[in-house]
């Protein structure tokens, strides 16, 4: 059986865990700020944003045209009368 103190304590335990969790991010991305100052992290940060900008481009196009070919299967039987 567990006691109380121990539970407690287990439980301030995953709390702390999941407050690093999060502060990771917020570091990660000053530690960016940081590296912008380097040359060749710069021009990799640059790099990097607009391949996710394309990326998300080209994804949302995909999205649109998978659409469209799953109307046209969803709308094709309705013309045919045998």
């Amino acid at each position: 059986m567990i006691d109380n103190s121990r539970m407690s304590f287990s439980l301030f335990s995953l709390r702390s865990y999941v407050y690093t969790l999060i502060s990771v991010f917020t570091v990660d991305c000053r530690q960016l700020l940081y590296l912008d100052s380097i040359r060749f992290f710069g021009t990799m940060i640059i790099v990097l944003k607009e391949m996710l900008k394309e990326s998300a481009v080209f994804f949302l196009l995909l999205l649109v045209i998978v659409a469209g070919f799953l109307q046209s299967f969803f709308g094709y039987p309705q013309y045919i009368h045998f």
